[in-house]
C-alpha cells in the first residue's frame, strides 16, 4: 500500500504556512510605512490608484482610521505572539517539575 494514500475520510490536519503568518505581520507595517503625513498626498495617492476624488478632512478621516487599523493589528499579533511564548514557557516548566 502506498504511505502517501489515505482511506477515504481521513483527515489530515495541514499546519498553516509560514507565509501567512509573515504577511499578517508585514502588511500591516508595509502600510504604516508608506502611508503618507500629510491627508493630501494620502487623497492624491488614493485618486491616482482608484479614481475617487476625496475632500482633505476626509482623506484625514480615512488616514487616521488606517494608521489606527493597522496599529490595532499589530498590536494584536503582538499580543497572541506574547501569549503563546508564555504558554509555551509555562508548559515547559510544569513538565520539568512533573518529572521530579
Amino acid at each position: 500500500m502506498n504511505p502517501l494514500r489515505r482511506p477515504c475520510g481521513a483527515h489530515v490536519k495541514i499546519p498553516r504556512p509560514r507565509a501567512a503568518g509573515f504577511a499578517g505581520w508585514m502588511v500591516p507595517s508595509v502600510l504604516l510605512v508608506l502611508i503618507p503625513k500629510c491627508p493630501a498626498c494620502f487623497a492624491a495617492y488614493v485618486a491616482l490608484a482608484s479614481g475617487i476624488g476625496l475632500s482633505i478632512p476626509v482623506a484625514d478621516g480615512l488616514r487616521t482610521a488606517l494608521i489606527l487599523l493597522c496599529a490595532a493589528s499589530l498590536g494584536f499579533l503582538a499580543i497572541r505572539k506574547l501569549r503563546r511564548v508564555i504558554q509555551n514557557h509555562s508548559n515547559r516548566q510544569s513538565s520539568v517539575l512533573n518529572k521530579r
